[in-house]
């Protein structure tokens, strides 16, 4: 006769040792994930509780049900333990006090279920009553005394009910819907399902034994399924994570920059292509050997012990070195280096990344000479612009030095010589000389860069000088000045030849705008105030102004249109006013 009790039982333990071989299995590969080792183990103690089940079934034996009931005891605690562990470390919730509480419990139950002849459950065992199926298959029924202590046990499981719930509920709301459903459903459904028909089974209700291990093979099954589902992402990530790594060593092995892997002896690990390349040396002479026969020892040292012993956050360092190319010529190299961390935070070794930057250098250098030609020859410029104004200015006080110095002479030759006149016309001599030396030393500065220093200077001194400068030239072209000054002195701190040159070029441009209207619209206007703590100078005119979207465009180097400029003024304005901080902007508007 077939034993389906046989084939029952033997399939649940069948499959519980298939779920726990295979769980088992999968913690060898991934070891940081615990819950694959507690999900092994209440697989494994499922199958043994179902080979004691069966074995209840079939045996009528006192002594012996007594030894199995111990057995089946201890495989309950093992596999209700571990099912309370697992939801902890899978879902990453529960209340730890639960928890312990849970553990403490049943290891108590564990002692005195072996205390007894007869286990935790029964106190003494009466006698084993023949009994059969609702199908007709006979087993033994056990009859005895409960035992007293039992309620522990089920206070345990009345936890784990509880345990289980509020960390599902957690799960769900954080987010992680699935497994809160998966995992903390099926256990607590298929516990209720078992918790119900225990007491049937009892009442006599249900004619069969005692499946508690069935219920447990389930609830085994709902937990596979997510983990399947995580080694399912888990592979899908690896195989991402592959893909990517070897899309960043083809990057490495590609890209004209410089990659340096150093280990945390500050050995080199890994050098791409292009930095073999730079030095002219192979792979194999540079992987295991010490960074610094590479870099410069003085700089790299200090940087990696920075790196490895500073606290969170770890910031990357910038660093420019010297080092020599495979033709013994000296390069410039700009790297950047990065910290790496091991899975736990801990130093793993730097990573080394920058470019070649010998050529950028040469080119930043002759940018700079040739913007300092380009100032110079800008100013050359507007000395021719303002030439005819400049030697207005100087003949004045030499026609007054000559006209003085006939008076003088005439003074002289008188008997006797009227030398009280002659020293007024001496003093008048000098103011003029001193003036004419002004303007030459003015002129020679406007058009040399020897005195570019800054000082302490009142702004309104400086419009003053440079319309002066400009006042033969303005009244030429019948050009009014309207002056519009801040009360109180306004000191800054610039250099007064680079100010003065933004200034005239700006007003001979705005002379130049202005030229073709009529003479009483011939207008300029320069004011001169505080707006929310900056200085601002403002030279306004009447001309016809130009599209919005040029208003900006004419600080563009060679934009122009004056004949015989090279639209060079503006571009070297507004260079001089953010070398001092400020800003310049142009925009159509009305004086």
């Amino acid at each position: 006769m077939i034993s389906y009790l046989t084939m029952f039982y033997s399939l649940v333990a069948g499959t519980a040792f298939t779920i726990g071989v295979v769980h088992l299995a999968v913690w060898r590969e991934r070891r940081r994930r615990w819950a694959y080792l507690f999900s092994a183990g209440m697989a494994l103690a499922a199958g043994v509780q179902a080979l004691v089940e069966l074995s209840l079934t079939k045996t009528a034996d006192l002594a012996t049900v007594g030894e199995l009931m111990r057995l089946g005891n201890l495989s309950v605690a093992v596999t209700l333990l571990c099912m309370a562990w697992f939801v902890r470390t899978y879902l990453s919730a529960g209340r730890s006090w639960l928890l312990w509480s849970i553990t403490g419990l049943w290891s108590l139950c564990v002692v005195i279920n072996f205390s007894s002849t007869t286990g935790l459950t029964f106190s003494e065992i009466l006698a084993l009553h023949p009994a059969q199926t609702f199908w007709g298959e006979p087993y033994f029924k056990i009859v005895g005394v409960t035992n007293p202590l039992k309620f522990l046990a089920d206070f345990a499981d009345l936890l784990i009910m509880i345990f289980v719930v509020d960390a599902s509920l957690t799960a769900w709301r954080r987010g992680d819907r699935q497994a809160a459903v998966v995992v903390g459903g099926s256990i607590t459904f298929f516990i209720v399902v078992a918790g119900i028909h225990t007491p049937l089974v009892d009442a006599g209700i249900i004619r069969t034994p005692t499946i508690i291990s069935a219920a447990f093979v389930a609830i085994l099954a709902a937990m596979s399924y997510g983990i399947a589902q995580d080694v399912a992402r888990s592979r899908s990530l690896s195989e991402e994570v592959h893909a990517g790594q070897e899309r960043l060593r083809m990057l490495f092995e590609t890209v004209r920059l410089i990659v340096l892997d150093v280990d945390t002896e500050g050995c080199v690990r890994y050098a791409n292509p292009f930095y073999l390349g730079l030095r002219g040396v192979i792979s194999s002479e540079v992987i295991g050997r010490p960074a610094t026969d590479f870099l410069p020892s003085h700089v790299f040292d200090g940087v990696f012990h920075d790196l490895r012993d500073e606290p969170l956050p770890h910031a990357p360092r910038e660093l420019r070195i010297k080092v020599q190319n495979s033709a013994g010529e000296d390069r410039q190299l700009a790297l950047t280096v990065l910290r790496l961390s091991d899975s736990k935070g801990g130093f793993s070794g730097v990573l080394c990344m920058g470019a070649d930057i010998t050529e950028e250098i040469a080119t930043s250098r002759a940018l700079d000479q040739t913007r300092h030609q380009l100032d110079r020859l800008m100013r050359s410029n507007l000395l021719g612009e303002f030439a005819s104004s400049l030697a207005h200015e100087l003949n004045q006080p030499l026609a007054a030095i000559l006209a003085n110095a006939q008076v003088a002479q005439r003074y002289l030759e008188q008997d006797p010589p009227k030398l009280d006149q002659l020293q007024e016309v001496v003093g008048d001599i000098i103011r003029d000389d001193r003036r004419a030396a002004a303007l030459i030393t003015h002129l020679r500065a406007l058009v040399h860069q020897d005195e570019n220093g800054r000082e302490v200077v009142d702004l309104t001194h400086i419009l003053d000088e440079t319309l002066a400068l400009l006042g033969r030239e303005l009244r030429a072209q019948e050009v009014t000045v309207e002056r519009d000054y801040a009360p109180a002195p306004l000191l800054v701190n610039v250099c007064r030849i680079e100010v003065q040159q933004v200034v005239l070029n700006l007003l001979l441009n705005a002379a130049q705008a202005i030229a073709d209207l009529p003479a009483d619209r011939r207008i300029i206007g320069v004011r001169l105030a505080v707006e929310t703590g900056v200085v601002a100078v403002v030279i306004r005119d009447a001309g016809p102004g130009f599209p919005t979207p040029e208003a900006q465009s004419v600080f563009e180097a060679f934009n122009t249109n004056r004949n015989g400029s090279m639209g060079l003024g503006l571009t070297i304005c507004r260079r001089i006013v953010e070398a001092h901080g400020g800003t310049i902007n142009a925009a159509n508007g009305s004086v």
